[in-house]
């Protein structure tokens, strides 16, 4: 997976490693921001498989022209975070 192709470190990848792979989706830096706000929500500067899966879809869905949530919505949060 490409989570796994990013050398996670104790199951989580840092920031230095996720911004390339966000950053491929062509969205301007202040919508990579802000999913990142929306993911990294315990502030360590990483994400764990199940935010990163978050994080990927909401690159896409603004990719598809989709705005971004300014909170993220319940349904977005992994299980594992609830």
């Amino acid at each position: 997976s490409i989570f796994q192709q990013m050398a996670p470190d104790g199951g989580r990848a840092s920031g230095a490693k996720v911004a390339p792979v966000l950053r491929r989706s062509g969205l301007p830096n202040d919508a990579l921001k802000a999913i990142w706000s929306l993911c990294d929500v315990g502030g360590a500067g990483s994400l764990d498989a199940d935010w990163f899966s978050v994080a990927m879809h909401l690159a896409m869905r603004s990719k598809k022209g989709e705005p971004l949530p300014q909170v993220l919505p319940p349904e977005y949060v992994p299980p594992s975070a609830r």
